[in-house]
């Protein structure tokens, strides 16, 4: 529940607007440096990045654009208006990179990235991202559009309770689906055998 006490902003009263640059999926895998591409934004991170998929060499991220801890990661291309701008947060310090189709939100202000991450992917941001969505085959979102988005914002301290909250109950979903998977598994196994 929204307390009365936070703060509306904007997401330009929070921090720059940067694009994301190369990495082709041929490229994905040319070496070892950390690489997020904007497909992986849908099918892979929610709220937060957990690990990379992608990597890539040396002379790709020289292409490339380089993000860091606390920046947040948006899809500016997708199949829908609903789904345009999914985004996930930077949560560790290792040297990543962020491909074409990404716009990124670099924060200016002390906010804690994992609750934006989670608040940028509630209902009332998904229906502002829809509102801003241009295109119909394939839709997209601009930076311009992106900083207009409205979000209420707690003091830094409670955005940390609520963050170390969602991460908690995050990770049990996550441990408990990985649970469900090895039992799927070993059923499998024993199904296969008798």
């Amino acid at each position: 529940m929204v307390n009365n006490r936070w703060e509306n902003v904007t997401l330009a009263q929070i921090g720059t607007f940067k694009k994301g640059a190369g990495i082709s999926r041929t490229e994905s895998n040319s070496g070892d440096l950390a690489a997020v591409r904007y497909g992986e934004l849908y099918t892979l991170h929610n709220y937060y990045i957990r690990g990379y998929n992608s990597h890539i060499s040396r002379t790709v991220a020289e292409k490339a654009l380089r993000v860091y801890c606390g920046d947040i990661l948006f899809a500016c291309s997708g199949e829908t208006k609903e789904e345009i701008a999914k985004c996930a947060a930077i949560i560790d310090n290792v040297e990543v990179y962020a491909g074409g189709d990404i716009i990124v939100l670099t924060p200016c202000m002390k906010v804690n990235s994992v609750f934006l991450g989670f608040i940028l992917n509630t209902q009332a941001v998904i229906q502002q991202r829809a509102q801003k969505a241009q295109g119909d085959a394939i839709v997209h979102i601009s930076s311009e559009s992106l900083k207009a988005i409205e979000i209420p914002l707690p003091k830094y301290s409670e955005q940390c309770k609520i963050a170390a909250a969602l991460l908690d109950i995050d990770t049990l979903i996550v441990n408990l689906e990985n649970l469900i998977e090895k039992k799927k598994a070993i059923i499998s196994r024993l199904t296969a055998i008798y």
